[in-house]
């Protein structure tokens, strides 16, 4: 979290050994480098792509935040022989101070869902096998869909020398409560639940430990990561 550059984060690595937590923390050290390199100045083109002249200025900030990001771990994966095949999926906020916009960028299956008058929505799609067939055949059986790994992602942060972002630029009102959150926290904890945790108190850093509690004490079968923002009604 860097609240002053408005940026949250949320890493959640893969591979062997150590390699995943390698993965997870080079992205996140990455993209708040960058974004305190970039405060002032521009960025390298080669973190540019053409799609993000679509985006507001902040919005093609984090992409080329996450481009750097990926080029970063890419580039250790093929380096390194201990960080070999080491990947990571992110989801990130910039929240532009004074801005009433947050945009959101996302690669693999790490969420980022919004509560909003006691209704919660999921505001990125997970980059995952069983989410893609879901997509490529809405006639799918849950039993087919059970048969896909549940582990399996398509979009990963050094998998590829390029990759492939969804980014989203959405008005942030007063009262809102944004959760970044790694597939260990919504494996465990169905929509509803989260949902009624994320109303257990005000408190952004409590909310975030107990819903890591919950879905320790729902099975724990994965690492758990919960970062909550909070827009204070002002």
């Amino acid at each position: 979290m860097r609240p002053k550059l408005g940026l949250y984060v949320v890493a959640d690595g893969v591979g062997g050994l150590n390699a995943g937590e390698v993965a997870s923390a080079l992205t996140a050290h990455s993209m708040c480098n960058f974004f305190e390199s970039t405060e002032q100045d521009d960025w390298p083109e080669k973190y540019r792509a053409l799609f993000d002249l679509t985006l507001k200025p902040p919005a093609q900030r984090l992409s080329a935040a996450i481009r750097k990001a990926n080029d970063d771990v890419y580039r250790t994966a093929h380096t390194r022989t201990a960080h070999q095949r080491m990947n990571s999926t992110v989801v990130a906020a910039h929240r532009p101070p004074g801005s009433t916009e947050i945009h959101i960028g996302h690669v693999g299956d790490s969420r980022c869902y919004r509560l909003r008058d006691g209704e919660i929505e999921v505001l990125t799609r997970d980059h995952s096998l069983r989410a893609q067939a879901l997509l490529d055949h809405p006639t799918i059986t849950r039993q087919a869909l059970a048969g896909l790994s549940a582990h399996a992602i398509t979009r990963a942060l050094g998998s590829k020398e390029s990759v492939e972002i969804d980014m989203l630029t959405t008005e942030a009102l007063a009262g809102d409560i944004f959760l970044l959150c790694s597939d260990g926290i919504n494996r465990m904890l169905e929509d509803e639940v989260i949902l009624e945790v994320l109303q257990l108190s005000e408190d952004p850093q409590a909310v975030a430990q107990l819903l890591i509690d919950f879905a320790n004490d729902a099975g724990g079968r994965d690492n758990s990561t919960a970062l909550v923002i909070r827009f204070e009604n002002r």
